[in-house]
């Protein structure tokens, strides 16, 4: 019989010594934070062809394929972590899709379901709305809290906004606001996009479009 497993864990653990402390991920929920390995194994080495592993992170659909052609089997090559900080917090999966190479055999697949718990900030931009028309000094409302991950102490650090890409302002207390004037912007769309950093140097990010009306104009840039 052909069989396969896959497995989470993090780095440098030994997947077959599971803990009390969280730190041990097999096939189901678990939680995990900062940098984790994803392996597979199997019985009969000797019938792979390759393994083929896909990340799934919090929201999304399968990505980050990466082909895997000898043992041992890791995602991103031996000894290779996955940085859970450039994923948002929430449930996230592997999944290993096993290839004989006999091709008349099926592909095997086995996914390992996780939660990314790194404490990331929340933030939200609660003024403007997304796709509403704007015109003259236009209020930006941020919303920003850090809730206690894994072993960590909460604290917003700053909030960064971003209009079209380029920084507008570093806010460093509340209210997280700031007016826009658009008499800056031509015309059209323009995205207005704010980062949350922890003191843990965690980030998160929250994104809206708005249409600036023609013929808007304002005094200027202000922070109330």
């Amino acid at each position: 019989m052909f069989l396969f497993d896959t497995n989470f864990t993090r780095g440098g653990e030994n997947p077959r010594q599971p803990n009390k402390s969280r730190n041990h991920f097999t096939p189901g929920w678990s939680d995990c934070s900062r940098q984790d390995q994803c392996s597979g194994e199997r019985n009969h080495p000797e019938q792979v062809n390759f393994l083929d592993f896909y990340i799934q992170e919090p929201g999304a659909k399968d990505r980050y394929g990466w082909k895997s052609y000898s043992t041992p089997y890791f995602w991103g090559g031996d000894g290779q972590k996955l940085d859970t900080t450039l994923f948002a917090d929430g449930p996230a999966s592997v999944v290993a899709f096993c290839h004989s190479k006999d091709n008349r055999l099926p592909v095997i697949q086995s996914r390992v379901r996780f939660t990314i718990d790194n404490g990331k900030p929340k933030v939200k931009i609660l003024s403007p709305k997304d796709s509403s028309a704007v015109g003259g000094n236009v209020p930006i409302q941020v919303e920003a809290g850090d809730p206690k991950g894994l072993g960590k102490e909460p604290g917003i650090v700053a909030v960064y906004v971003y209009v079209d890409g380029s920084l507008l302002q570093k806010l460093m207390k509340t209210p997280y606001q700031i007016l826009l004037s658009t008499c800056l912007l031509a015309p059209g769309l323009h995205s207005i996009r704010v980062v949350a950093e922890d003191t843990e140097s965690l980030t998160s990010a929250d994104t809206v479009m708005v249409i600036v009306e023609r013929g808007a104009s304002s005094l200027g840039i202000k922070i109330p």
